[in-house]
């Protein structure tokens, strides 16, 4: 939920005593390792996607891309992109690093980006039949894109890729193109340096980079809005900047970063921040503003950067490097978009780096940004809950019995192991403020078989971190910590 009357009496007030105090509460880290696995005998490379309805984690390496089950880290399919459907020419060898990946929420409409050497090119595939759809969408040399993201929409009619055509504005870069699957036609949109798109679940709308006026700056990074529909895209401009994001029931816009100028260069125009703003009325209704004062010499360009939003635009992750900000707060963290102080941050062991992306690494996130992927830094592919882990219940005990719950992330089918002597007769699963979320009964002579208990997780408990209770009678006899995918 976005701010209300009384949510923005609370903004004021925690923005006032922030003010005040020149030290802040060290926040709680969260970054625990679900689960991870190694790339054996080749690299990782920078693309990565999940398509959230069927768990799927895409992930890409050289000469393949690895299809993983997003809640245990199974690899079960193997894309390989170095056979001579990948060659662009003759005397070109088959692409073989898989560098951006895009996918559809059911996982059947994949954008891939692949590249050797200095070429590359991007193609539309089907999966599971791992045909090509659409293929060369673009062609070209491999440092003309990488400052373009491939996008898929969410149920997979569109696609955005990079395209040669240059620019009205910066004839130097080039645009980006929208491709309609459904219509079979496509559309140039004059892209932005550093172009980053997205669409609301409905695909009504997308969201991208432009470049143009924001207020008395000209920014290289333009938050612009594309209506969607049978015809052309009809385009709208907002006044705001930076790496952009839409909730996903189309309701409001995100963005985050500074005002980059026109062209490649770094060179900043405005000051960085964060903002929600309502998409029919550009009202704002959430804005956090940063400075220039941290990072290396001075630049500040980290602040408010690699950042990631939850779908209902309640929950944003960035990094902070503002020197005017509490040492606790310089740093990988979270905000809630009632508030202007951030309530956790990511542990220095954890790798889930937002929307950070090289050619050897990237990350992703489910859409409640409780679950983070991270390929590479290291030749890993890791999953990581972004939520706390360690809160207690109370009334409940924590025992290490080496006891244990499978799966853990939670899903479906769930079994748990506890040594009591007592027998359990029902199980609870409270939110790591102590609330109760769900709860149900265990038949010891059906479900128990020595101190093993199964049952069905509701699907009405959301994706996060909780605490699991088994209970005889109101006693409670052992808890465990879990996450649900």
């Amino acid at each position: 939920m976005l701010a209300t009357s009384k949510a923005i009496i609370v903004i004021v007030l925690s923005w006032l005593m922030a003010a005040m105090f020149t030290e802040a509460q060290t926040l709680p880290r969260v970054g625990q390792v679900l689960w991870e696995i190694r790339y054996d005998g080749f690299g990782p490379d920078g693309g990565i996607a999940y398509a959230e309805d069927v768990g799927l984690l895409f992930a890409g390496a050289s000469g393949r891309v690895l299809v993983v089950r997003g809640t245990t880290g199974e690899v079960l399919d193997t894309i390989y992109t170095s056979t001579e459907e990948w060659r662009i020419r003759p005397d070109v060898p088959p692409m073989r690093d898989v560098v951006d990946i895009s996918c559809s929420r059911d996982g059947k409409v994949l954008c891939l980006t692949v590249s050797i050497g200095s070429n590359s090119k991007t193609v539309i595939m089907d999966y599971p039949s791992k045909r090509i759809i659409k293929d060369s969408l673009y062609v070209g040399r491999r440092d003309e894109w990488t400052n373009v993201r491939v996008k898929v929409s969410p149920m997979g009619r569109y696609v955005v890729a990079p395209d040669t055509t240059r620019s009205v504005t910066a004839p130097g870069q080039f645009q980006i193109r929208l491709f309609d699957l459904l219509q079979d036609t496509s559309y140039v949109l004059d892209g932005g340096a550093w172009a980053r798109c997205d669409f609301d679940d409905a695909e009504r709308h997308m969201v991208f980079v432009s470049r143009g006026s924001t207020g008395t700056a000209m920014c290289g990074n333009r938050v612009s809005i594309a209506t969607l529909g049978e015809g052309a895209p009809v385009i709208k401009h907002t006044q705001e900047y930076g790496w952009p994001a839409i909730s996903g029931d189309g309701r409001y816009v995100m963005s985050s970063g500074y005002g980059l100028a026109i062209g490649f260069s770094p060179y900043p125009t405005a000051i960085p921040r964060a903002r929600v703003i309502e998409t029919e009325t550009g009202k704002v209704v959430w804005s956090l503003d940063g400075d220039f004062s941290g990072g290396d010499n001075g630049s500040g360009y980290s602040e408010f950067g690699i950042p990631a939003w939850s779908k209902d635009a309640g929950r944003l992750f960035c990094a902070r490097d503002s020197k005017s900000l509490p040492a606790d707060w310089r740093a990988r963290i979270f905000y809630n978009t009632t508030d202007t102080v951030p309530f956790q941050r990511i542990a220095d062991s954890c790798r889930y780096i937002g929307l950070r992306w090289t050619e050897s690494g990237g990350s992703t996130s489910n859409s409640q940004l409780t679950i983070g992927f991270t390929s590479g830094r290291g030749g890993y592919l890791r999953a990581e809950s972004l939520v706390p882990t360690t809160s207690s219940v109370t009334g409940s005990t924590f025992a290490g019995d080496g006891g244990v719950v499978y799966p853990n992330p939670m899903t479906g089918t769930v079994t748990v192991s506890c040594s009591s002597n007592s027998v359990a007769t029902a199980w609870t699963i409270y939110s790591t403020g102590g609330e109760e979320v769900a709860t149900g009964s265990l038949s010891p002579a059906t479900t128990s078989e020595g101190t093993a208990y199964t049952f069905v997780l509701p699907r009405t408990v959301r994706a996060g971190a909780y605490m699991l209770q088994l209970q005889c009678g109101v006693a409670s006899i052992c808890a465990r910590k879990v996450v649900v995918q």
